[in-house]
């Protein structure tokens, strides 16, 4: 039987490429990717989804609201962060310095800022001239992962680290 799927994507990640990988990894399932924003887990909840999925950023953003999913829904996190920054102790690798060099290269320059995310993330993304989602929204991103903190986990979710 077919699964409806909301997705929440990582920050400076393509829906498009998301939602990609989400085929590949779930052929007989429908999918919807939303970018990481501020209605993205609302978005996520209005398509009343059998399964939620979230990368990095995204498991941050559902994780802060993981009271207002439905048991019945399925939740599964890829690469899961309570915390961004490691200077939180909450699991995060990344310095908050470097988050701060990467929020001030997206006031200057987007696409620069995207290139040492992907490079420093280790993703083999590749810029095409366009923005993944809109500049607000990336900027936004940024923010919630320097000011955002998710309590644990309840047992319903999966969490796939690695």
């Amino acid at each position: 039987m077919s699964r409806r799927w909301a997705w929440i994507s990582g920050w400076g990640i393509p829906p498009e490429r998301f939602l990609e990988a989400c085929e590949r990894t779930y052929p007989s399932d429908t999918h919807k990717v939303f970018p990481p924003n501020r209605d993205a887990v609302d978005q996520a909840l209005a398509l009343q989804p059998d399964c939620i999925g979230a990368y990095s950023l995204g498991t941050l953003l559902l994780l802060c609201e993981q009271q207002r999913i439905p048991e019945s829904v399925e939740c599964i996190l890829f690469a899961p962060i309570l915390r961004f920054c490691q200077e939180d102790q909450c699991g995060g690798t990344t310095p908050r310095s470097s988050l701060q060099m990467l929020q001030r290269r997206l006031h200057e320059d987007p696409q620069k800022a995207l290139s040492v995310f992907y490079y420093l993330a280790g993703l083999s993304d590749h810029m095409n001239g366009d923005l993944p989602y809109s500049h607000e929204d990336l900027i936004w991103g940024l923010e919630a992962l320097d000011q955002r903190q998710a309590p644990m986990p309840d047992t319903r979710f999966r969490a796939i680290i690695g």
